[in-house]
């Protein structure tokens, strides 16, 4: 500054007269305000470079210093902003503010705003829509002056922040103005159909009256518009009221504008429940209405054959008259519908054919015909060849023996189940049928041979004792080596009809009197053996008696020795025939002890024995059980290949008697008899057995007794009496 005062100085001195000096004029006051427009001349021309003495230097109708200090506007320009108009118009006509184009900043300037749009200029959002007039102008085409610019109720702005068009009334077309939807409604401004239904809202609101936000207004599982396109009614779930609901019927199949729609008589509800078809009367196609199969026959109507047998129901009731809940209705183990369609059988019959069986256990079990009586044609019925005889309904010869079943059972009395009855080698059909021999008798002719050695191995004649005439049997030639196809090497022996007791033993040493010996025998026989007896309703005990004779035979006996072979018996060996095949067994007998009144005989008769006991007691007794001509030839063979004297030494002890049973026990019918020496044939002339009627026999006593009819007992001594 006190470099500019010379300069200054100099200027003034220069100026022309009148004119006020200059600022920083040596003299002039730094706080003088010359135009008295609030602002220092000094501040004036040196600060804000207006005139210091106008006090409006831009003529813009405010002071320097309003336009400093009040405005902050430029006081050199009137139109501060530069935005057409002037700053005294902004504030004291517009409010506007002075210092910028946009005083309200919404990108229009002030002078457009007022002479152009006649918005606010002192506003961004002349019409409080909630849009600034620029977006309103350049973005949404809005009117800034109408805060609905569609008049549909819904301000500018808050359609903006919707999405819809604030220029248009209804945004998504649907016929429903955007504020109805939005603010009424409550639906999608934006969406046409709201729940997607298919229907416009315009169309449910307006036409229908169905809830435009609800697919399915009356919630039954079928959309408005499938319930118009099914002419069912959107209000009511149950069109038909057939208490299903029509979404239900619909996904069912039935008719939601008929509760029955089969016209089944059965209701599409009792249908659904059911299972069956709303639109089939007959579900499951076997002639049977549902409501019948339901109601009445109570079979399943979806089920064309409810018990799957192999026939319809329909077809059980009105054709078979088979019970459609019962696979087999005869209960005969085989399918109706096997019966009827493969066996040809009669469902309702369990034994079609009548025969005692069931066609079931003819089919599975006996392999036998269900339609016939007799598959095998052997005589008999299939049942009573089954369950009488356990012969095989299918088979007319059970045991292959060359006989039929019914031959055997009705005619010949052989066992149709026992191929060789008599066990003697030879089927019971070539015993009748070629051999002519008795299937039942194992030697039909009594020669110590059986049919079958007879027939198959030696070759000589079952049905004849002596094969080739010649007086001696074929067993006693077979046993003795000689031929018995030939007459000219037999020997001829002729027995006594009576017991003998001739030649007997007599010891070496002091002569003493011959003793004679009866054997009587109490006890059941069962088949190869023997057993008590005494289970049965007598009070006989089984036991061995032995009676003893003078020499001369006299009676009343001496006296006599009974022992209880109970406790006195005890298994041996075995016998065995020229054969092979066993004949029968030999049993020690204990005969130490024993009830005796021989304890009185005359010692000086008997060589001194006081008790008789002792005699038998030195001797080995045995016991055969078996047909007696067969046991004493096959004794003599043996006796004499061992070296033994079989005249002397035993056979006058070949003793014994057949018994056979009565319903009180045992009972003597023959005496078995000894025989000469010389003679190897031993077949019995008298006291064979005969057959008891089996009428006698009690029913426990049958199986005994069909053994005791062919055996004996014989007891005999091996060695001599000492």
């Amino acid at each position: 500054m006190k470099r500019l005062v010379p300069t200054l100085a100099a200027v003034y001195l220069g100026a022309c007269s009148g004119d006020p000096p200059p600022l920083g004029t040596v003299g002039v006051s730094p706080y003088l305000d010359s135009d008295g427009d609030g602002l220092f001349d000094n501040d004036e021309q040196l600060i804000h470079f207006t005139d210091p003495y106008d006090p409006d230097s831009d003529d813009d109708q405010l002071t320097d210093g309003q336009e400093v200090d009040r405005y902050r506007t430029d006081p050199t320009l009137p139109d501060t902003d530069n935005d057409g108009l002037s700053d005294y118009d902004e504030i004291e006509l517009y409010g506007t503010d002075p210092r910028w184009s946009d005083s309200d900043d919404d990108g229009i300037d002030d002078l457009t705003e007022l002479e152009t749009y006649g918005s606010d200029p002192t506003s961004d959002d002349s019409d409080g829509d909630g849009l600034h007039d620029g977006e309103e102008l350049s973005e949404t085409l809005t009117d800034l002056l109408d805060r609905d610019s569609d008049d549909d109720g819904l301000f500018d702005g808050n359609e903006v922040d919707r999405g819809t068009d604030p220029n248009v009334v209804d945004t998504d077309g649907d016929g429903i103005s955007d504020y109805d939807e939005a603010r009424v409604h409550r639906t999608d401004p934006l969406d046409p159909d709201t729940d997607g239904d298919g229907l416009s809202d315009g169309e449910e609101l307006l036409d229908i009256g169905t809830d435009p936000r609800l697919a399915d207004t009356d919630r039954d599982g079928l959309w408005d518009l499938d319930e118009l396109l099914a002419e069912t009614d959107p209000f009511d779930p149950d069109t038909d009221d057939d208490r299903l609901g029509d979404g239900s019927e619909v996904d069912f199949g039935s008719d939601p504008l008929d509760p029955d729609t089969d016209d089944d008589l059965l209701g599409d509800l009792q249908e659904f429940l059911s299972g069956t078809s709303p639109i089939l009367a007959d579900t499951d196609g076997d002639n049977l209405n549902d409501i019948v199969e339901l109601q009445t026959t109570l079979t399943d109507p979806t089920n064309d054959d409810t018990d799957d047998d192999g026939l319809s129901d329909g077809q059980e009731l009105s054709q078979t008259n088979t019970n459609p809940l019962d696979p087999d209705t005869d209960n005969d183990l085989l399918s109706d519908g096997d019966e009827v369609q493969v066996y040809l059988t009669n469902p309702l019959m369990p034994d079609t054919d009548g025969d005692g069986l069931l066609d079931g256990d003819e089919l599975t079990l006996y392999g036998s015909d269900p339609l016939g009586t007799d598959t095998d044609g052997d005589g008999l019925l299939d049942g009573d060849e089954a369950l009488i005889h356990q012969t095989y309904p299918a088979v007319a010869d059970s045991d292959g023996d060359g006989l039929s079943d019914g031959q055997e059972i009705n005619t010949t009395g052989t066992d149709p189940l026992n191929t060789d009855m008599d066990d003697d080698g030879a089927t019971d059909g070539a015993e009748l049928l070629t051999l002519s021999t008795d299937p039942r008798d194992r030697d039909s002719d009594d020669d110590g041979i059986s049919d079958g050695d007879e027939a198959y191995v030696h070759g000589t004649d079952p049905a004849l004792a002596d094969s080739d005439a010649g007086g001696s049997s074929d067993g006693a030639e077979l046993g003795s080596g000689t031929d018995p196809s030939s007459a000219g090497d037999d020997e001829a022996c002729i027995y006594n009809d009576t017991p003998r007791y001739d030649a007997a033993y007599v010891p070496s040493g002091p002569p003493i009197e011959p003793v004679y010996v009866e054997v009587e025998w109490q006890g059941i026989v069962n088949g190869g053996g023997f057993e008590d007896y005494s289970y049965l309703a007598s009070a006989r005990s089984s036991k061995v008696v032995f009676t003893f004779l003078d020499a001369g035979k006299t009676q009343p006996p001496l006296c006599t020795i009974e022992f209880d072979l109970s406790t006195s018996i005890s298994a041996h060996d075995t016998w065995v025939g020229s054969s092979g095949a066993t004949l029968y067994g030999t049993y020690d007998l204990d005969l130490v002890n024993g009830v005796s009144d021989c304890r009185t005989v005359d010692p000086f008769v008997y060589g001194g024995f006081t008790d008789l006991r002792a005699l038998l007691a030195s001797v080995p007794w045995g016991l055969g059980i078996g047909p007696l001509t067969l046991h004493a030839a096959e004794l003599e063979r043996d006796v004499l290949a061992g070296g033994g004297d079989w005249a002397n030494d035993w056979l006058p002890y070949v003793l014994g008697h057949y018994i056979t049973l009565d319903r009180e026990g045992a009972i003597e019918v023959g005496w078995a008899m000894g025989y000469d020496a010389d003679c190897r044939d031993v077949t019995v002339n008298a006291g064979d057995l005969q057959p008891v009627a089996s009428a006698t026999v009690a029913p426990a006593e049958d199986y005994h007794e069909a053994h005791a009819m062919d055996s004996l007992f014989l007891f005999e001594v091996v060695d001599a009496i000492p």
